[in-house]
């Protein structure tokens, strides 16, 4: 097991959250706070988090733009993982956009909702895994909770637990 450092991304204001998310007390968190709030980079590091305590977790972080993905979610994710300590367990890839833990395969897979039937047939690719967390980045950029739910619906199958994170 890889000792995994949340100090480093997550503020004190967070703690609770966490607690309910290792319990998993809900599927969705729905976390407020404004610009350097920091919910974004303890959302990160949940993920991370889930990734290395269940192996048949795959994650899908959405923003509104695609355009904005690569300086944006998946800078937050690499960045992330340096300050977590465990950056050398993954390997970084931006065509396509994605991170994938070393040891077993599971990715974090990048996409813009642009259109929100684009999740339509995400896969992993492999059948011991499948989506189990999403993290819908920058929410105030969504078109209301309708899209995001859109979204939702493809993602939400192939297992019984479930994280989403807006």
């Amino acid at each position: 097991m890889i000792n995994v450092n949340l100090s480093n991304v997550m503020a004190p204001c967070f703690y609770s959250v966490h607690k309910a998310v290792l319990n998993h007390e809900y599927d969705i968190y729905r976390l407020k706070g404004g610009r350097g709030s920091t919910k974004s980079s303890f959302i990160a590091g949940e993920v991370y988090n889930l990734l290395l305590k269940y192996p048949f977790a795959c994650a899908a972080v959405f923003m509104k733009q695609s355009n904005r993905l690569r300086t944006g979610a998946y800078a937050l994710y690499r960045e992330t993982a340096i300050r977590m300590g465990i950056d050398k367990y993954f390997d970084f890839c931006l065509s396509p956009m994605q991170i994938t833990y070393k040891p077993t395969g599971q990715q974090i897979l990048f996409f813009g909702l642009d259109d929100p039937f684009k999740t339509k047939g995400i896969s992993t690719g492999d059948p011991n895994t499948y989506v189990a967390i999403s993290h819908f980045e920058e929410l105030d950029q969504f078109f209301g909770v309708g899209e995001v739910d859109t979204a939702l619906e493809s993602l939400i199958r192939g297992g019984d637990l479930h994280w989403c994170f807006q």
